[in-house]
């Protein structure tokens, strides 16, 4: 298993070595910019690859997670262990060139693992798959991790498209007593759970905001804060808005004024 995270691919160094342009993109600690790919190595291959860094940013880390070419061979129809085996054994790792980590065998203490470091998911790998360039293959499965916080709802937007009932929920936590607004959940809905939130909301409905900080919005039907919400997410920008938020349920069990804001 490897760590997963947004990543920009080194297109150039992959093309001046001819390799196949498949990659995926692996997570490095955030303090580094990192670029992964899969790497030929040329029969008088150097161990080590300059990566020059741009003027004004962090030196550029190159993180190697596959090895499809090595001195004259091809790789692509070896299994994934064979082909890590040469990777190992060919590229020599330095300050700016690294060989992609792997995590636990087992899928759920990698997971586990990959939540504790604060990645954004992993990618579980079949050991005997072979590399099929430019094919989604199931023999590779990329598995987000996501945090998980209570939200009160205080408003939704009008539904479009096919949606029925409702569009996002609009959603915040309080921060000495005042609701901050969160932002908008639109996914995580069954046609079933929206209509029965539908049915929840008809009575709570009110004319004003009861956010301190809500944009304004034309189509948003607000809501007396009295429902809370668990809700997945990526994580929380600066101002303390969710990124890719998605609905998991209704929390009758908590009551909205425990509901504190954490940026």
């Amino acid at each position: 298993m490897a760590p997963e995270g947004a990543a920009e691919s080194a297109r150039r160094a992959l093309a001046a070595r001819r390799a196949p342009a498949a990659r995926r993109a692996l997570a490095v600690p955030q303090a580094a910019r990192a670029r992964a790919a899969p790497v030929a190595i040329p029969a008088r291959a150097a161990r080590s690859l300059p990566f020059p860094p741009t003027a004004g940013a962090s030196p550029p880390i190159y993180i190697v997670f596959d090895c499809l070419y090595a001195r004259g061979r091809d790789l692509m129809g070896e299994p994934l262990t064979a082909r890590r085996a040469v990777l190992e054994s060919e590229v020599r790792e330095g300050p700016r060139l690294k060989l992609a980590r792997r995590l636990a065998d087992n899928g759920f203490e990698a997971f586990a693992q990959a939540r504790r470091r604060g990645v954004e998911g992993v990618i579980g790998k079949d050991p005997t798959s072979r590399y099929q360039p430019g094919v989604r293959s199931p023999a590779w499965c990329k598995v987000k991790v996501r945090a998980e916080e209570e939200f009160v709802i205080g408003g939704y937007t009008a539904p479009e498209g096919a949606r029925t009932h409702f569009g996002a929920l609009l959603i915040g936590a309080f921060d000495d007593g005042k609701l901050r607004y969160a932002g908008k959940v639109g996914t995580g809905f069954t046609s079933k759970s929206l209509a029965e939130l539908a049915q929840r909301f008809a009575p709570l409905r009110r004319p004003t905001s009861p956010f301190l900080d809500a944009p304004r919005m034309r189509d948003a039907t607000w809501l007396e804060p009295t429902l809370v919400g668990q809700i997945g997410f990526m994580e929380k920008t600066g101002d303390g808005r969710l990124r890719h938020p998605v609905f998991l349920g209704l929390r009758d069990d908590k009551p909205p004024a425990d509901v504190r804001w954490t940026a």
